[in-house]
């Protein structure tokens, strides 16, 4: 009854206050200190970060805007908005607040490092925020009080526990595609022990805004990843999706600081990177960035289209406006090593600086040059065991009527993949598993098979997957008796239509037969395999099944821009090895359940002779179909 009856008091003393008519940007101005770690010292001079005014205005109780998605790059310090709106609600706003974090981990880090040392650093703060940290917890848990029992939570956001019981008024997520896209997920050998998790954590958050504290704020911001899985990505581009544009020095025209309108040295004679006006044409150095970018001076961030909700907003912003010590002249340096790699084969890099420099996600197009299958014969590898790169294998099978045919592929941390061994099983493939004669007891078998590898251990295959296309009245029941068996088997099938929106690897469906069963976006696989293959990540042994007319199969399709999707050549050549390269690689999405993988805890795994790996809630399924 007690602790009712403080609740109820709580209650009344913050709907007593008086909102503050002032704004976090007001009040940073005013009263946030920088930490003794940064560059500048003292009270923070937002000149050097005036693109997040706006959205320190908005997140402010005077503002109809409820919820702002940030799309980003790195180095411009859109965290440390997060710090002054949680300084300033111990200051004087004093609401309930959680800030989510991809893990425990880096919410400790945030706490100890930048949350913690900067109420230390103001005498403004100093004893209006108790700790209340479990110290079995303190590493992995932050929890603080404010005067009168408000809380103020920082937590990882890989579980569902994270959201549940806590309410808040503020909610914030950063860096939000370093999340689960589905929370708590888990996959597990047998088709009972799999289950879909509570969905996006986006969602999970916003379910826990606190009605009884009336109006609320929302922000999650990041670095995005891919087209088809990123989290800020698809809910930027929901919204009015807001763009930073800074006046011409020389013409007056507003536009954006367009990487690709950047000048490289070399080509201006100049001895750095400037930026070449949309309008007028004429070179902007760096130097005048500064100016450039002052809200006085006519900044501002500018809506692209109109948004559905008037209170909702989302915004996109690249490192090029950094004024924090990152220039032009290290980006495009960075860009050019990336380009570099990417030419000889290595996307790894490319890809990381679209995502954290741009702050634009990436999108698998397919390369418009055609690749020759004697070419691909002739750059086989030889390897003979499975190469140290390789850390987890996976098999697919594709069913005929009259022969069933396999690969196995190696997958590597970089997105290389490497071909293991490929083969043709002939039979009929209507006699059902357990029956003489029968094609699926011959793949139960290799579904347990082992190979030597670089290490010297004998690695397994952690995921096979068969497509359920075709005899799935016989390959259902077949699935069945493997799951019963702890046997890693998914019945995978192609998506019909070609839904772009659809992610490679969808959550998976039960059939008609009662089976579980993942779809996958055939179109957005097979441009995913052309690009490795394109770009050399894709390697083959000279293992003879590797011969002329595979690769023929291989390079049997080509991608037909009307219709948007991948169709057969006039070439005779059958394309189940194409199919076959598209099911491994949605193996390894359907093993990691659309997860991100612990490559380092693989490595280790094959160094270690392949011994067991066991998942932990936190770090999420490392290892399958080991026992």
């Amino acid at each position: 009854m007690g602790s009712q009856i403080q609740i109820l008091c709580n209650d009344l003393a913050n709907g007593l206050r008086p909102e503050p008519i002032l704004t976090y940007a007001e009040w940073a101005a005013e009263r946030f200190y920088l930490p003794p770690a940064a560059k500048l010292q003292g009270v923070i001079d937002l000149s050097f970060v005036p693109y997040l005014i706006e959205p320190l205005e908005f997140m402010s109780w005077t503002s109809i805007i409820r919820q702002d998605f940030a799309m980003k790059g790195i180095q411009i310090a859109w965290t440390t908005g997060y710090e002054i709106i949680g300084h300033a609600n111990v200051d004087m706003f004093r609401k309930p607040m959680i800030m989510y974090f991809g893990n425990a981990e880096l919410a400790s880090e945030f706490v100890k490092s930048r949350f913690k040392p900067g109420i230390e650093n103001n005498p403004l703060l100093k004893g209006k925020i108790e700790d209340r940290f479990n110290k079995k917890d303190r590493d992995t848990l932050g929890l603080w009080m404010l005067p009168g029992g408000i809380p103020m939570k920082f937590t990882g956001g890989k579980t569902e526990k994270a959201y549940r019981t806590f309410t808040a008024a503020i909610i914030i997520m950063d860096d939000i595609d370093g999340f689960d896209r589905d929370v708590g997920a888990r996959k597990g050998v047998r088709i009972s022990d799999e289950r879909k998790g509570q969905g996006s954590p986006i969602e999970l958050a916003l379910n826990r805004k606190n009605a009884r504290f009336g109006d609320y704020k929302f922000s999650a911001s990041g670095s995005p990843t891919d087209e088809e899985t990123s989290l800020i990505w698809e809910h930027v581009k929901k919204h009015d999706l807001r763009y930073f544009r800074c006046k011409c020095p020389f013409c007056g025209q507003p536009q954006t600081l367009h990487f690709w309108r950047m000048r490289h040295p070399k080509k201006t004679k100049l001895k750095h990177v400037t930026l070449e006006c949309a309008r007028c044409n004429r070179l902007i150095p760096e130097s005048l960035k500064f100016d450039m970018m002052q809200l006085k001076n006519g900044a501002y961030w500018s809506p692209s289209k109109e948004s559905e909700d008037p209170t909702i907003v989302s915004r996109q912003i690249s490192s090029a406006y950094s004024l924090l010590g990152y220039n032009w002249d290290q980006m495009y340096t960075e860009f050019l090593d990336a380009s570099k790699e990417a030419k000889a084969g290595n996307l790894r890099k490319l890809i990381t600086f679209y995502n954290t420099k741009l702050g634009i996600p990436w999108k698998n197009k397919p390369l418009k040059k055609r690749i020759q299958h004697t070419k691909l014969y002739e750059k086989r590898e030889n390897y003979k065991k499975v190469p140290k790169e390789a850390l987890i294998l996976t098999q697919a099978f594709d069913v005929q009527d009259d022969r069933i045919e396999r690969l196995v592929c190696g997958f590597g941390e970089n997105g290389d993949i490497f071909g293991i061994e490929y083969e043709k099983i002939y039979g009929d493939t209507l006699i059902e598993y357990g029956m003489p004669g029968s094609l699926y007891d011959r793949i139960e078998e290799l579904a347990k098979l082992t190979y030597e590898n670089e290490f010297g251990g004998k690695q397994p295959i952690l995921q096979t997957v068969i497509d359920m296309g075709f005899r799935s009245i016989v390959v259902s029941p077949f699935l069945i008796q493997m799951a019963n068996k702890d046997i890693p088997i998914a019945g995978i099938f192609g998506g019909t239509g070609r839904d772009k929106k659809k992610m490679f690897v969808s959550a998976p469906t039960m059939n008609k037969y009662g089976v579980m069963q993942w779809e996958i976006n055939v179109d957005e696989g097979k441009t995913m395999i052309d690009r490795k293959l394109k770009t050399g990540l894709a390697h083959f042994s000279q293992h003879y099944s590797f011969n002329e007319q595979f690769f023929r199969g291989v390079t049997s399709e080509k991608y037909d821009e009307k219709k948007g999707g991948w169709e057969k050549t006039g070439t005779h050549a059958r394309n189940e090895p194409f199919d076959l390269l598209n099911y491994t690689n949605a193996g390894i999405c359907i093993y990691a359940n659309n997860q991100p993988i612990d490559w380092e805890s693989f490595r280790v795994w094959n160094q270690n002779g392949c011994a067991n790996i066991f998942s932990t809630p936190e770090t999420g399924v490392v290892s399958k179909g080991i026992q």
